[in-house]
């Protein structure tokens, strides 16, 4: 059985944390994409050395930030509250290449809402990947920590058209796939693959290696009991 999996972290302690990660580069292609359940406030997803790349949740948005080497902002997209739903999981998926405007692809729990997507910045220049450190949960300097659960973490410098066929979602059950079975499907191994289960949250099945937990180990399941079908936000 396919299932996914995920950690619940407090917002007062819990986040995940790395130095470097091992065979990411600079780009102008990546590919994203996590579950998450907010519970409260508004905090960080991922960040790159505190705001070179973020991804975060707040008041209800979506916000993706990116910068060059120089500091400039050439990625800035945000996604309306209607979309993101406070207490309930949602599965967000996302892809770009920033030297083609029409290679640009942003789901949520299966659904296509890129003509939704407000960017305030899609500029053909190389995304600030690789200045360290990195945090899952938190800013990068593990202040602004996540409330609520995570799961099914994913990030490569490659590109996927989301819209041609999305890896990370099951059309027919109407619910995520595991990365386990997005990296069998795929065949790719991206930087970072972590299904973020409880007890071994930090475990990276990628290539860039694993998180250190701070603050753990999480409550959190695999399979049924934490993401159950009937629990997705629509």
């Amino acid at each position: 059985q396919d299932n996914c999996s995920a950690s619940k972290f407090d917002g007062s302690n819990d986040y995940l944390s790395r130095s470097s990660i091992s065979g990411l580069s600079d780009s102008k292609l990546i590919t994203f994409s996590f579950n998450a359940s907010q519970t409260t406030g508004s905090a960080q997803i991922f960040t790159v050395s505190n705001g070179r790349f973020s991804v975060k949740i707040e008041s209800k948005r979506l916000y993706v930030l990116a910068t060059n080497a120089a500091g400039g902002v050439i990625l800035n997209l945000q996604v309306y509250p209607n979309k993101v739903r406070r207490g309930q999981n949602n599965s967000f998926s996302f892809s770009f290449d920033l030297s083609d405007t029409s290679k640009r692809h942003m789901f949520i729990n299966g659904v296509d809402v890129t003509s939704e997507v407000t960017f305030s910045a899609y500029l053909n220049q190389v995304m600030d990947l690789t200045l360290t450190p990195y945090a899952i949960g938190a800013a990068a300097d593990g202040s602004s920590k996540f409330n609520g659960s995570i799961g099914e973490f994913y990030l490569d410098t490659a590109y996927i058209d989301l819209a041609t066929e999305n890896p990370f979602w099951d059309s027919d059950a109407n619910r995520p796939n595991s990365l386990r079975k997005v990296i069998e499907d795929t065949g790719v191994t991206p930087a970072i693959a972590m299904p973020l289960i409880g007890n071994n949250a930090g475990n990276n099945l990628g290539s860039g290696g694993d998180f250190t937990v701070n603050s753990g180990p999480y409550t959190g399941a695999r399979g049924a009991s934490e993401y159950r079908d009937r629990s997705w936000a629509r």
